[in-house]
């Protein structure tokens, strides 16, 4: 660089200061290369071996950074469920051909207990969220876990009402003797996140299975657009970045999810909702949003007509009809970690928390939980009360 600057000075020119700019430009020049070079990595983000001859660049599905990675360890056969790097040691493997790296497999929801109360939880919030809005079904609800293997036959059963292609849940209505029952399957390995808001998706979908009205034609795509609209508004509200982040980034939609978003902050909720069900269009219209707003309620859609659990043979939801005295709702998970439903929130076994017991607030502490009973004590006053499942 030097000699190029001598050679430059050395020119016999009349303008002295384009020598001046020039020797400049050569400075700045040399001063960014050796800054690029200085900032080129050296070692491989996984291995951590330095770079011999080439890296390359992969994304990080989980934190959406980019990863430099080695020649030896992109040629790594397995890549990791969760985050989809190359897993060159300490990767954990299971029987339906997924791998996680260390890190993800330690975020990973495996057990079902623990799912269990996070499905507990979410329709909770879920109601909180959209009292007056949605009524969820309740009673006629089967929630399981299943592995990627079980998860992909569901694809296939017959005889389903409507099923939800998402790799990552399944949702499928029956119906039997005129009664409606909502079956939810979601895959484990998730995370904590991943599993509230793919479980919230697949209520979307028990909800529209519920108050579609016959003939009402909407597009497959419009389904699932506006069953992650129910997960990203659950996010939102929880300020899940990273389920809200997966939902914006993903593509199975094909655009109606934004769509339906955009519609939801453009107007409100729940002119999405009365479009969802007395709407003509089978989506909406990237290009005339507007017609959302052009869905007229019928009268016979009056909020005096009977409600989902009413058509379905259930109870009223929590957030409808507050208790008046303390209920067991249900009990799931396994007999070292069960987990118990009261007034609309979940227990588990010492845990003390509030619940709603008519028109206010009432502090309880679970005690004991087994098989069809819960022993209760209210913090205030001492009192003890065993709740025990009902038989029906």
């Amino acid at each position: 660089m030097l000699q190029a600057i001598s050679r430059i000075a050395s020119v016999s020119i009349r303008d002295q200061r384009t020598v001046w700019r020039l020797g400049l430009l050569l400075f700045w020049l040399a001063f960014r290369t050796g800054t690029l070079f200085a900032q080129s990595p050296t070692h491989c983000d996984l291995c951590g071996k330095a770079f011999v001859e080439v890296f390359y660049t992969i994304e990080d599905k989980v934190t959406s950074q980019r990863k430099m990675i080695c020649q030896t360890c992109v040629r790594s056969p397995e890549r990791c469920f969760a985050c989809g790097l190359p897993i060159p040691k300490d990767r954990k493997s299971y029987d339906d051909g997924r791998h996680y790296c260390a890190r993800d497999a330690a975020a990973a929801v495996f057990e079902a207990a623990e799912i269990q109360q996070i499905v507990l939880e979410s329709e909770q919030q879920l109601r909180r969220l959209f009292v007056d809005q949605l009524e969820f079904p309740d009673r006629n609800l089967d929630v399981s876990l299943v592995d990627r293997l079980h998860i992909q036959t569901w694809f296939s059963v017959p005889g389903n009402d409507f099923a939800c292609p998402n790799i990552l849940g399944f949702y499928r209505s029956v119906t039997n003797n005129g009664m409606r029952q909502h079956d939810v399957r979601l895959l484990s390995g998730l995370t904590h996140s991943g599993t509230r808001a793919t479980f919230a998706h697949e209520l979307g979908h028990a909800w529209l299975a519920d108050n579609l009205p016959a003939g009402r034609n909407l597009a497959p795509i419009a389904h699932e657009g506006f069953c992650e609209l129910i997960a990203y508004s659950l996010a939102a509200q929880l300020n899940d970045t990273s389920a809200m982040s997966g939902i914006l980034t993903n593509r199975y939609t094909r655009g109606q999810f934004e769509l339906f978003l955009k519609a939801r902050d453009s107007y409100n909720m729940q002119t999405v909702l009365n479009w969802v069900q007395y709407g003509v269009e089978p989506m909406i219209d990237a290009g005339d949003i507007d017609h959302v707003r052009r869905a007229a309620t019928p009268a016979s859609a009056a909020k005096t007509g009977p409600k989902p659990w009413e058509r379905s043979g259930g109870a009223p939801a929590e957030s409808a009809v507050a208790a008046d005295k303390f209920e067991l709702k249900g009990i799931v998970g396994s007999e070292n970690r069960r987990i118990a439903l009261i007034n609309g929130r979940s227990f588990a076994k010492g845990e003390t928390g509030k619940v709603r017991k008519g028109a206010g607030l009432v502090e309880i502490r679970c005690e004991a939980i087994e098989a069809d009973s819960v022993r209760i004590v209210v913090v205030a006053t001492g009192q003890e009360e065993v709740l025990t499942l009902r038989k029906d």
